[in-house]
């Protein structure tokens, strides 16, 4: 299946662009309290930053009052863009 991503540049793209939103929650999910991963969904990577789907509004409060820690790890991990959205999951 990788090589098949690989082989198809749309696919690849696709591929890279899921690959960096995992590192990135890699990178923030000590910041997330307790549970609070099962609510979070990382979400797209674009030039100007990186979504955060949370499921609900209380999630998104909690995401905005530790998301400038969050994108201090982004930084000093050298990611880029560094910046993140965070927004309610649609359903």
């Amino acid at each position: 299946m990788a090589e098949l991503l690989q082989r198809h540049d749309g696919l690849a793209r696709l591929g890279a662009l899921l690959h960096a939103s995992k590192q990135r929650m890699e990178i923030v999910r000590p910041c997330l309290p307790g549970a609070l991963t099962r609510f979070v969904t990382p979400g797209a990577v674009d030039a100007e930053g990186w979504t955060l789907l949370a499921a609900n509004a209380a999630i998104a409060a909690k995401l905005r009052h530790i998301h400038p820690h969050m994108e201090l790890l982004l930084r000093e991990q050298g990611m880029q863009p560094w910046r993140i959205r965070i927004k309610l999951l649609a359903g």
